[in-house]
Parts: C-alpha cells; sequence; structure tokens
C-alpha cells in the first residue's frame, strides 16, 4: 500500500505544489514511505493540501492497474511519469490509478515495476510525517498509511498530551511560587472541549479531523510553554525585588558597622544566593556616596561574584579596579573595572573567606 501511496504523493504534489516537481529519490518499506523532489519551500497549507487530495482518492476507492507497452508508446507522453536517465528496455509496464483499465488514461501514471495494491481504498488513512530539504532544492517527504498512519498518530497525540501534563505541573508549580511572594500567578491554558474529547481513530476518522485535533494539542502545548515561559519571567522579577530588599536592609545595617573613618573601609559576603545581590548592594553603597572602599562578594550557583567601590576622594589610595584583579586571582577568576567601581568573578568558593581576609589586609 506504500508504494501505491507514493504515486497518490507524488501526483498530489504536481496538483498542490508545482507540475514541476520531479522525484529526486524514493525508498518504500511496509511500514513507511519517502519520496525526494526538487522544489522550493513547501508550506504547511500545501502538506494539508496534499493530505486532503491523497485521502479523498483513498476514499475514491480508485482502481488501480498496469500494463506492459511498448517504450516508444509512452517515452513522450508528459502524463507518464519517467525518470530520464533511467534505461527502459523495449516493454515498459505503466502503473496506471483511475480511468479506464487498459487505455492509460488515469490522473496517476508511472512506469514501475513495483508491486501495488488494486484498490486505492486498500491504502488506508494517509499521513504526512515530516517535510523539509536535504539539499539545495531538493525536498523530502516522510509518509505512512493505513496501521502505520494511526499508530503514528496516536504516539504524536500522546506525546503530545504527556508534554502538556507535564508543562501544566511546572505552571502550577511555579504560580504556588508567585502566590507565595504574592506576584500575579499566570492564567493556565485550557485545552478547547473538542479537542479534549479526543479522536476515535477506530472509527476512520478524515484527515482533516485528525489534523484539527492534532493541532489544537500541538496549540494547546506551545500556549503552556508560552505560560511556563512568562511565569519564569515573573518569578524572575519578584526574587529581584525581593532580593533588592533583602540587600537594601542588609546595607543600612553594615554601612553603620563600617570600620575606619576617612576612608571607611566595609568587606563582607552578603547572605542569599542571588548574584543580583551585589549590584543591587554596589549600587546602594553609590547612591549613599559610601565614605570610603568597600569589598562585597556573595556566592552563587557555585561562582564567587565580587565587587569593589571606591568614593572618589579615596582613589588615590585605593582603585577599585586594582583591587578586584588581585582578589579575584584567589578564587581563581578575573575581573576588573575603573577606579571608583569594578566587579569580577571565579569557580572557587572554597577561597571566599580567604579573598575577603586579604581585602581587609589591602585595606589596612
Amino acid at each position: 500500500s506504500h508504494h501505491t501511496a507514493t504515486h497518490l504523493l507524488h501526483w498530489a504534489l504536481h496538483e498542490a505544489v508545482t507540475p514541476d516537481a520531479t522525484q529526486a529519490g524514493s525508498m518504500v518499506a511496509e511500514d513507511r514511505l519517502r519520496f525526494d523532489f526538487n522544489s522550493g519551500a513547501v508550506t504547511a497549507d500545501q502538506i494539508a493540501e496534499i493530505e486532503e487530495l491523497v485521502n479523498a482518492r483513498v476514499a475514491a476507492d480508485d482502481p488501480v492497474s498496469w500494463i506492459e507497452v511498448p517504450h516508444v508508446d509512452v517515452k513522450d507522453r508528459e502524463d507518464v511519469m519517467q525518470f530520464f536517465g533511467d534505461k527502459y528496455g523495449e516493454k515498459v509496464r505503466v502503473v496506471q490509478i483511475g480511468g479506464k483499465v487498459g487505455e492509460l488514461n488515469g490522473y496517476s501514471m508511472e512506469l514501475c515495476g513495483g508491486t501495488h495494491v488494486r484498490h486505492t481504498g486498500e491504502i488506508g488513512l494517509f499521513k504526512v510525517r515530516s517535510e523539509g530539504a536535504i539539499a539545495a532544492g531538493i525536498r523530502r517527504v516522510e509518509a505512512v498509511c493505513g496501521d502505520a498512519a494511526v499508530a503514528f498518530i496516536a504516539e504524536t497525540a500522546e506525546q503530545l498530551q504527556t508534554e502538556a501534563t507535564e508543562l501544566t505541573a511546572r505552571l502550577t508549580e511555579n504560580n504556588a511560587e508567585l502566590a507565595a511572594v504574592e506576584a500575579e500567578p499566570v492564567a493556565v491554558p485550557v485545552l478547547p472541549d473538542d479537542a479534549a474529547a479526543g479522536c476515535d481513530l477506530a472509527k476512520n476518522p478524515g484527515v482533516a479531523q485528525v489534523n484539527a485535533w492534532l493541532n489544537a494539542l500541538t496549540a494547546h502545548r506551545d500556549e503552556l510553554k508560552q505560560a511556563c515561559i512568562e511565569a519564569g519571567k515573573r518569578l524572575k522579577k519578584a526574587a529581584s525585588a525581593v532580593a533588592a530588599k533583602g540587600a537594601a536592609q542588609w546595607l543600612e545595617d553594615s554601612v553603620a558597622k563600617a570600620e575606619g573613618e576617612a576612608p571607611k573601609r566595609l568587606v563582607a559576603q552578603i547572605p542569599g544566593d542571588n548574584p543580583g545581590l551585589l549590584q543591587e548592594a554596589m549600587n546602594g553603597l553609590k547612591s549613599r556616596q559610601f565614605p570610603g572602599v568597600a569589598v562585597l562578594a556573595v556566592v552563587a550557583d557555585g561562582t564567587v561574584h565580587v565587587g569593589a567601590i571606591v568614593h572618589g576622594d579615596f582613589t588615590g589610595q585605593f582603585k577599585a579596579g586594582d583591587l578586584i584583579r588581585e582578589l579575584t586571582a584567589i578564587i581563581g577568576g578575573k575581573g576588573g573595572g575603573k577606579p571608583e567601581m569594578a566587579r569580577g568573578a571565579g569557580p572557587d568558593v572554597d577561597q571566599v573567606d580567604a579573598m575577603l581576609e586579604k581585602a581587609r589586609a589591602m585595606m589596612s
């Protein structure tokens, strides 16, 4: 059945895509087919039209016949598909779909020596699995029919439903986290009732109904993906807000405890594991015009993030960029910046205390 389906696919390509589509290779197996052809890009609408055309001919249960004729009688006929480059003998076998048996007046006619069904109705449901470019100007269609098509559709639907279930669980979890920080949750997309009811493949639904179902499942899965992305953005924003609030309070306490006078000295590890805390704290020191030099660090995701800030009145004595370059060497990293503000990072989290002790020594 897949061999006859390949002939119908070739015919449908001429109808839906371009009459200039010529075969560039094919493979027929018991449970699938592959057809390569010369063409530009094929749209999703054209694929849907190809499926409709083929399945319409399957439903029509057209006769499939073959006849041997002298090659000279058909070699110049444009309506008989043949591959220039193939060598044919004096007699050739023409496989015809539709038309009157023996009269070579079918809508699909090809020179072919393969095995075929007697009527298109034996093919069963036809479904394209994939379509895409395999080389410049050459496209490939992979398709299935009959039981193989039903199995493919069922597997595709199951995969989409599984992904939707997993995404819904993730979104529910994200929304719980958003609620915990009093942030607005993301609406959970709902699968339309007709799609949720499913598609009974045992009742031989048409390909249009199958495609509508699969498209609805795909759209639902994609909506859930976007909802999860949006929830992630809101969580990140909420985390930043919490971090900013926490950093502000920590900074107030730390500035009050800063040692020394003209310049004041502040060396500390910021509590928490959000790398954004470091920039929040440095911005806070800058806005307060902290009258001295500070080195702050935060450990997040296996990385030590460190920053230095020096008031403009003291850059002759301390330079933030120089401090960071020397300190990041201790944690196996690098960094730099301007005399008044610099940042760096390194992977050796076990050396945080040693780095901060070095910072205190450099400021003494």
